[in-house]
């Protein structure tokens, strides 16, 4: 047998031992693909890439199979030059080009959906890196927040206790030889320090359970002219210390109001206690109330003589731990919380509060509040 004969045996026994495989392989894929493409998604890109190439490989080894099988007699001869034919030897070249593109295609968007996933995936890391950075940020601000309220309660307690310790202090070393308005004048110092202490104490708690919603009113009716009153009683004290004259403005025929007594009373008494820290000495504070046209408000307002309250400062002075300077060389009077504390609880009333501040001084701070059943009907 002639050495080239030899080598076409060869040549076509390896075609079709490279066929059975192929063949082999390709049934294999066909009965496991849906088993093994769960195993992870690549690994089913992975197997259309190989079954795409088995399936060309397969055709071009059965093409050359059969052209080296026809040259050595094997099958008819005459396939053999008919498969040498170059519009036939092309079909095995066209069928590899194809291939080819279907696995360029298979990969290219796999590739571009794993792109797209990834660029998903970074915007998705960038997003929750900037909700972390702004919650750190929040969250120093509130423990800054936190520190600057511990000392506040620090330092604005401090002051009616030791006036309170003090006076008890000389109270007892010097109860017997202290005149009688001497001792009184000792016991409402302790008492006036006392008060401001639980002012602010109820101030802070009732601002939380406000805010909360676990703060219930209990409504009544009762007089403007009462309320005004009992607060007027509660900070004269402290407006006589500091030479401040407290006037009443109130109309024998304002209606009755229908709020929650003591709540509305603590609103009063801390507008008022502004006020006397904002004037002057000889200064004087005016609390007032009107009537509403439409019948169904009664507006209380508090007057001062203090340097006023600028545009800038009119709304955030609401705002709980918002303090501002109402006079020259004044010190922090409270927690921040009595104007907060005072819009809560006018809001919770259904009523507004606000202020007004011209140019030339002095600051008015005006709320409402609902008038009673009865007065709204007259």
């Amino acid at each position: 047998m002639p050495q080239a004969d030899a080598l076409a045996y060869w040549t076509s026994a390896t075609y079709w031992v490279l066929i059975v495989c192929w063949a082999i392989i390709i049934v294999f894929y066909l009965r496991h693909y849906n088993r093994l493409k769960r195993l992870s998604p690549l690994i089913g890109v992975l197997l259309i890439v190989i079954l795409v190439d088995g399936v060309r490989t397969l055709i071009e080894s059965l093409y050359f199979g059969a052209w080296y099988t026809a040259r050595t007699g094997l099958i008819p001869y005459r396939l053999y030059p008919l498969l040498s034919e170059p519009q036939y030897v092309v079909v095995p070249k066209t069928i590899n080009l194809i291939a080819a593109l279907v696995i360029i295609i298979v990969i290219a968007r796999r590739w571009l959906r794993d792109f797209e996933r990834e660029m998903h995936r970074q915007r998705e890391i960038e997003r929750l890196y900037a909700d972390l950075s702004t919650a750190h940020e929040e969250l120093k601000r509130l423990s800054a927040l936190q520190d600057d309220l511990t000392h506040m309660i620090g330092h604005d307690m401090q002051n009616p206790l030791a006036a309170v310790i003090g006076s008890l202090q000389t109270l007892r070393e010097k109860d017997l030889d202290l005149p009688a308005g001497q001792r009184d004048e000792l016991t409402g110092i302790a008492l006036a320090a006392a008060q401001t202490a639980r002012a602010r104490v109820s101030d802070l708690l009732d601002v939380t359970r406000m805010e909360s919603g676990q703060l219930t009113l209990e409504r009544a009716p009762v007089t403007p002219a009462d309320l005004a009153r009992t607060a007027h009683d509660d900070v004269a004290f402290a407006a006589s210390e500091t030479g401040v004259a407290l006037t009443l403005d109130m109309p024998a025929d304002l209606p009755a109001v229908e709020v929650e007594r003591e709540m509305i009373r603590r609103v009063l008494v801390n507008l008022l206690d502004n006020a006397v820290r904002a004037s002057p000495a000889g200064g004087s504070v005016t609390i007032s109330a009107r009537a509403e046209p439409s019948g169904a408000w009664v507006r209380f307002s508090v007057a001062d003589e203090g340097k006023g309250v600028a545009a800038e400062f009119r709304e955030r002075i609401f705002e709980k731990f918002v303090q501002i300077e109402t006079r020259a060389g004044s010190s922090r009077g409270s927690f921040g919380l009595g104007l907060a504390f005072c819009r809560l609880a006018v809001e919770a009333h259904g009523g507004r509060i606000w202020v007004e501040s011209p140019e030339g001084g002095g600051a008015t701070f005006h709320f409402t509040v609902p008038a009673a059943p009865a007065a709204r009907a007259a």
